[in-house]
């Protein structure tokens, strides 16, 4: 095999922190209230995840998420500037800004990270409406209220934050 060069690995990265990162959703309540998530702006938009969740193939493969031969799994960003330059088009203007802890098998890039597990610490939403606003636009009016009261209260994870 004259000519073949040395395959070399990417050492594996071992964190010694969590990782973190920002990403945007659709904020979504349940048809029953007692309940809230998130959708996917893009690749999986189609499924919705709660605070704490683990990825799965959009395509319905049996592998681990992510996969480098597949672009499944969750997608964030480094850095808060990132994130809102892409809350900046109009097919966002809907979705919240949330603060990720990243964590389980992952794939670095240069401006983000693609992962298999996630919980959501901060849910931010648009400085240009007020909070309360924007729920009311976003999960209907009866809906809203209930959505504050579930991040009040604790019952979406212990430590989410609506901002």
């Amino acid at each position: 095999m004259a000519g073949w060069l040395p395959v070399r690995r990417t050492p594996k990265e071992q964190p010694t922190a969590p990782l973190r990162g920002f990403k945007l959703a659709h904020p979504m309540v349940s048809a029953d209230g007692t309940r809230a998530g998130f959708g996917g702006v893009t690749l999986g938009r189609a499924n919705v995840y709660e605070v704490v969740a683990d990825a799965e193939c959009a395509q319905g493969g049996r592998h681990q998420s992510p996969s480098r031969w597949c672009d499944c799994g969750f997608y964030c960003v480094h850095t808060l500037d990132d994130a809102r330059a892409l809350a900046c088009d109009p097919d966002y203007r809907y979705a919240v800004l949330l603060e990720i802890t990243a964590s389980g098998r992952f794939m670095r890039y240069e401006r983000g990270l693609r992962y298999a597990k996630q919980r959501v610490t901060l849910v931010r939403v648009a400085q240009r409406l007020k909070p309360t606003g924007l729920l009311l636009l976003l999960t209907r009016a009866e809906h809203a209220a209930r959505l504050q009261s579930l991040v009040r209260s604790g019952e979406l994870g212990a430590g989410l934050r609506l901002v």
